[in-house]
């Protein structure tokens, strides 16, 4: 499942980049980070991506499921962590979106 959980954060951080763009993954002890420099996620809406089958009118027409981020909170509250969101790049344009799983077991 953990592996799953990393390949949908890294796809998710993949998907909506640009060109070009970059994305950093962060390991430590019961952390994983995944963030990226695409559009990010507004922050009225980040609690809502999380939703089973939730997907940003953006992202309607591009492929997907909206499942991947329901999994990746899903995973980490089966290991006794959350999922929280953040732009990766405050104040920037476009601020990318920060992904942080913490895990407890």
């Amino acid at each position: 499942m953990l592996r799953q959980m990393l390949a949908n954060l890294i796809e998710n951080a993949l998907t909506p980049g640009r060109p070009g763009g970059a994305i950093r993954i962060t390991l430590r002890p019961g952390r994983l980070e995944v963030a990226d420099d695409g559009p990010g996620v507004p922050a009225a809406e980040r609690g809502r991506v999380l939703d089973r089958f939730y997907r940003l009118d953006r992202s309607r027409r591009s492929p997907g499921t909206g499942l991947g981020l329901a999994l990746v909170a899903a995973v980490a509250r089966l290991h006794g962590g959350a999922v929280t969101l953040a732009d990766a790049r405050p104040g920037a344009v476009p601020p990318g979106l920060t992904v942080r799983a913490s895990l407890r077991r």
